[in-house]
């Protein structure tokens, strides 16, 4: 599947409408190698500006000029010394440059790595800010270039710009060398190429196999004490919310959050333990990353302080409830103890 994104980097050598990819159709569709539809659907589009060249389709090193005689006869005609090639006819369609675009590319990659969507901000030639991922609004950085020098020159003026800690995404990383890595490297950074961690669909839609917390988490900004006291102490309020959210659903998402973060179970344990699809777990796992505003990466690292916060509620309720508290309803005590007996025999 590497054909969708490799095609982005040969274009970017010599097809270039602004600060976009732009080719006519059949320049897209034989870079592609039969994925022009998906890539169509998933973030191309077809522009009003018509072209004034053609791929020889002879592969003879020329472009055909496009002879527009009316709008009924267009025709591509070879420009080689001596002519070489017959003219060929040609639709209004096939002339229409079609073109990247950033935004909707932006968009479909935060989404499938479960990051923020960003404003899709130009940070030089080709390259755009496309998402933010975690609370410290990790920027997302996406370039597409010719070469490796063209390479080698965006990775050193990010690293002057941002100073430190981004991710930097390209289409493939071939021209991802030892003297970019090192810059990287320095700033904290890191380095991921499109055709590594995501596959393109036939709808056009992006799949990762990782998310971004499993992707970029090494590279967050490490938290002081007091951040993460006050971090954790939302993660635990929030948790207490959760435990309202969904409540007669299969697989509430409490329970989900339970097994997957405070028993530590993987995606598929959780589903068998739960007795429903892994499909169904990824669609909870969407509302708890939702609620928290965290992904379940990050949300690990709070596991054993809600387990020390549970041990605490339950001790002073008990203590209260020992010495006739008139604070703690009895309904409410009833409810907590069933939970209680419940959270010790999954343990």
């Amino acid at each position: 599947m590497s054909d969708p994104w490799r095609c982005l980097e040969t274009l970017a050598a010599g097809y270039q409408l602004n600060t976009s990819l732009a080719a006519v159709p059949a320049k897209w569709r034989e870079l592609a190698n039969g994925h022009y539809d998906a890539m169509h659907k998933g973030f191309l589009r077809t522009t009003d500006q018509p072209a004034f060249s053609y791929p020889c389709p002879l592969e003879c090193g020329c472009a055909h000029e496009i002879i527009r005689h009316d709008s009924d006869r267009i025709v591509a005609v070879c420009r080689c010394e001596p002519w070489n090639c017959d003219d060929i006819p040609l639709e209004p369609a096939d002339t229409m440059l079609v073109e990247l675009n950033w935004p909707k590319l932006g968009r479909a990659i935060a989404a499938a790595l479960d990051c923020d969507i960003a404003n899709c901000t130009a940070l030089g030639a080709g390259t755009f800010q496309v998402a933010t991922f975690g609370g410290a609004g990790l920027p997302v950085v996406l370039t597409i270039q010719q070469d490796r020098a063209g390479f080698a020159g965006v990775v050193a003026h990010l690293v002057a710009t941002l100073k430190e800690r981004f991710i930097l995404l390209a289409p493939t990383g071939r021209f991802y060398d030892a003297h970019s890595q090192s810059l990287l490297k320095g700033a904290k950074a890191g380095f991921f190429s499109l055709e590594a961690i995501l596959a393109l669909a036939p709808s056009g839609r992006l799949i990762a196999a990782k998310r971004a917390g499993e992707l970029f988490a090494p590279f967050l900004p490490e938290q002081t004490g007091v951040v993460k006291e006050a971090k954790s102490k939302l993660v635990f309020r929030l948790f207490g919310e959760l435990m309202s959210l969904g409540t007669h659903l299969k697989a509430p998402p409490a329970q989900v959050f339970d097994l997957m973060i405070l028993k530590k179970l993987t995606h598929a344990e959780t589903a068998v333990a739960c007795k429903c699809a892994p499909s169904l777990i990824t669609r909870r796992v969407g509302v708890i990353e939702r609620h928290f505003q965290m992904t379940m990466l990050e949300l690990l690292d709070f596991a054993s302080d809600l387990k020390e916060r549970q041990t605490t509620v339950k001790a002073d309720k008990y203590a209260k409830k020992k010495h006739g508290s008139p604070q703690i309803d009895a309904r409410e005590w009833d409810a907590d103890a069933d939970r209680d007996e419940d959270d010790e025999g999954d343990e």
